[in-house]
């Protein structure tokens, strides 16, 4: 990790060079954009978590409000790069003899070495679980927001699933993500998607998938499946799903009842969906519960 890091520095140092070259050339100011586009494109690729991922979501306005300020600080970053070179052409008093394209190659060349070096959801993910582990004192807000931004994100390509996905599919969707994202923050921006009315029926399938996996009942206590099941459309096709694998689950470790819906809810919820597919597996999962002392 350290040796990736350190030719991930070597090769952004390319992108740099480009700009400090072009001024020690003594190029005029007119290639300063033809850089900042550079810099752009390299965040773009090396950043990809601070951006939109959908073309609707890049008229909001914080997207926009983004994009200015990573633009300002390229900008300043690229004249910063371009007049150090041209102070030091001056104190040396001779411009080397080199095209253009030297300049504007280097720093192009800085992306695709340094996208071959580092991959830059893994990293994140990365950090965010080093931080976790290594961090006692409370989650800085900005941190904490940070965190939650990249689950979004994450979640992001579920949205463009087929409703008739096969679940074993969704189920190493959801392995993938667990890499790059933290478990609970995955559920939180699964129920957001759903409380919101926006999740489509592969986002509303993850969700259900996350919340009845019984090792994950056991760790994401907060948003446990009784509220998962609160905010559920009343799909019979969906909640039989919900229900089949809470009664696997409970199967397998008496000790997650707790974090059940109640019997009651269940069965207000079974007189709803009277002569559907989902009445019967919500009777069994109703007997099942009573059948199983409370902790």
């Amino acid at each position: 990790m350290h040796n990736r890091l350190r030719l991930l520095m070597g090769t952004t140092a390319l992108l740099y060079l480009g700009p400090l070259l072009a001024g020690l050339g003594g190029f005029g100011w007119r290639v300063v954009p033809g850089f900042v586009a550079i810099f752009m494109l390299w965040l773009f690729i090396l950043r990809p978590h601070l951006w939109p991922r959908h073309l609707k979501d890049w008229a909001r306005a914080e997207a926009l409000v983004a994009l200015a300020a990573q633009g300002v600080m390229q900008i300043f970053l690229v004249t910063l790069c371009f007049a150090i070179g041209r102070g030091l052409g001056g104190v040396l008093g001779a411009l080397p003899p080199f095209p253009l394209l030297l300049p504007i190659s280097v720093s192009f060349l800085s992306i695709p070495l340094s996208r071959l070096i580092w991959d830059p959801w893994q990293a994140v993910g990365l950090e965010a679980n080093i931080e976790q582990t290594t961090s006692p004192q409370p989650a800085d807000p900005a941190q904490t927001a940070s965190a939650n931004t990249l689950a979004r994100r994450m979640i992001e390509p579920l949205s463009d699933l087929p409703a008739d996905i096969d679940l074993t599919t969704l189920q190493s969707h959801l392995t993938a993500l667990a890499r790059h994202a933290d478990e609970a923050r995955i559920r939180a921006a699964l129920m957001d998607r759903a409380r919101a009315g926006l999740a489509v029926i592969a986002e509303l399938k993850a969700l259900v998938l996350h919340a009845t996996d019984p090792r994950l009942i056991k760790s994401c206590t907060e948003n446990g499946p009784a509220e998962v099941l609160d905010i559920l459309p009343q799909d019979p096709e969906l909640i039989t799903l919900f229900v089949q694998r809470l009664q696997l689950a409970l199967q397998s470790d008496a000790k997650l009842r707790p974090h059940f819906p109640k019997p009651g809810k269940l069965s207000s919820l079974a007189d709803g969906l009277r002569h559907t597919s989902a009445e019967a597996p919500l009777r069994r999962l109703i007997e099942t519960l009573r059948d199983v002392p409370p902790a």
